[in-house]
């Protein structure tokens, strides 16, 4: 199971040093939200994170328990999530840009629980997924980048002019009407509104951190040994801080 998590612009405080307002950037706090349940995150834009967690298939009460609890966590931080949980990221990640709180979708419900969202859905979640991934904050950030095939999304505007309206309208067209007039992205198009997975994603190399020390005399004493271990791993401020460096962040003030 996939679980998202978003945090909207609303009810942030607001940067404005610039003159500019803009929403308060909380990605790398839910990053450290989701790393509890897993160790591998995928950041799809700003306040936008995904994470697969194991165990839950088929237990919605576990799924639902989880995602309050982090509701709650998040809300000891002063932060608003929306989170939703579904067995495909791409359906939790077009749920969160239109309800509120926490939704859990069971196995099989997938494109009923789409099918009322509206055909904006898919833009507005390219959208965040374009501001979110420039190429200065991939170089910085160590973890898992993936986005939509954004460049489809110009589509959406014939598919407006055909009358469609919901994602449900999409995932009723004839696939070889969809396919002779707008091709292969008209088809991808219509996956992404099934919940099927289309994301690029690109895994990020693993890092280490390292250290080393060169004695002037052997280390056969265990107890000098582990001495030595203990002022090495000392240069490291502690494991969670070793985490983040090893994926990227920097831990927040």
């Amino acid at each position: 199971m996939f679980m998202c998590l978003f945090a909207p612009p609303r009810g942030f405080a607001f940067r404005t040093n610039d003159g500019v307002p803009r929403a308060k950037l909380v990605t790398n706090q839910l990053v450290r939200l989701g790393r509890v349940h897993s160790p591998r995150i995928e950041i799809h834009g700003d306040n936008l994170v995904v994470f697969e967690v194991h165990g839950l298939q088929g237990r919605s009460g576990g799924a639902r328990a989880l995602g309050a609890g982090l509701r709650r966590a998040a809300a000891d931080q002063g932060l608003y999530l929306r989170i939703a949980v579904a067995s495909s990221r791409t359906v939790a990640l077009l749920v969160v840009q239109e309800r509120g709180g926490l939704t859990v979708i069971e196995p099989g419900q997938e494109v009923n629980s789409l099918s009322s969202l509206s055909l904006d859905v898919m833009r507005t979640l390219a959208n965040c997924q374009r501001q979110g991934l420039t190429p200065t904050r991939q170089a910085r950030r160590k973890v898992t980048e993936a986005a939509l095939a954004i460049p489809l999304f110009a589509l959406l505007s014939t598919l407006r002019r055909w009358g469609l309206s919901t994602l449900g309208d999409l995932t009723r067209m004839s696939a070889a009407k969809l396919s002779e007039r707008l091709g292969p992205g008209g088809m991808t198009l219509q996956g992404v509104a099934r919940g099927e997975e289309v994301m690029l994603v690109q895994p990020s190399p693993v890092r280490t951190v390292e250290s080393t020390s060169v004695l002037e005399w052997p280390t056969e004493a265990t107890s000098l040994s582990a001495r030595v271990a203990r002022q090495n791993w000392a240069l490291v401020p502690d494991h969670d801080v070793a985490q983040e460096q090893a994926f990227g962040f920097r831990r927040s003030a």
